[in-house]
C-alpha cells in the first residue's frame, strides 16, 4: 500500500514542478481473463476449469469488482478527452459483494448444483469492507461501467476456457 502512496506523491510533484498533466486511476478489484492464483475470481475460474470444488477461504470480506472491459473503456474515454482532466480518481463498479456472494453468483452461472465450500480461513489484517466512491470519475468523464458483476462473470466465462 505504501508504494502506491509514494508513487502518487511522485506523480503529483512532477505535475507541480514540470506542469505535466497526470491522471492517476486507482482501480479496485479489476478482473478479467488473466488468471492470477490467490485472487477470488481467478481461483473460481481455475477450480471450474480443473473440475474442482468452488472453494473460498473467508465468506465475509466485501469488495467492489470492476470488469476489465469497463476499465479499458474508461481508459479509451480518458485518452480521447481534451483537455486533460488531471486528478486522482477511484475506479470501481460502485457496489460491493462478499466473497460468498461472488462465489454463489459464479456457481449459478456455471450451473454447478453443489454448494460452495468455505474454509473459514481469514487473512490477517484483511479489510472487511472495501468499497469505493466512484462519483468523481463518473462525473468528470461522464462514465459508468456497463457490466454488473453477474454480466462480467458471464462474459468472462464465454472467453476463458
Amino acid at each position: 500500500m505504501s508504494s502506491k502512496i509514494v508513487s502518487e506523491e511522485i506523480c503529483t510533484q512532477i505535475t507541480k514542478i514540470k506542469g505535466i498533466p497526470i491522471i492517476i486511476l486507482r482501480g479496485f478489484n479489476i478482473y478479467g481473463d488473466k488468471l492470477i492464483p490467490g485472487r477470488l475470481i481467478s481461483d473460481l475460474l481455475i477450480a471450474k476449469n480443473n473440475n474442482e470444488y468452488l472453494t473460498i477461504n473467508d465468506p465475509k470480506p466485501k469488495r467492489d469488482y470492476l470488469y476489465i472491459k469497463d476499465f479499458v473503456n474508461l481508459i479509451e474515454l480518458i485518452i480521447n478527452n481534451i483537455p486533460i482532466k488531471t486528478g486522482i480518481y477511484n475506479v470501481g463498479y460502485g457496489k460491493v459483494y462478499s466473497n460468498l456472494e461472488v462465489a454463489n453468483i459464479f456457481r449459478g452461472l456455471i450451473g454447478v448444483r453443489r454448494k460452495v465450500r468455505v474454509k473459514d480461513e481469514k487473512r490477517q489484517q484483511d479489510i472487511l469492507n472495501c468499497s469505493v466512491d466512484t462519483r468523481l470519475i463518473k462525473k468528470t468523464f461522464s462514465w459508468s461501467p456497463k457490466f454488473s458483476l453477474k454480466q462480467g462473470l458471464s462474459d468472462l466465462l464465454l472467453s476463458v476456457k
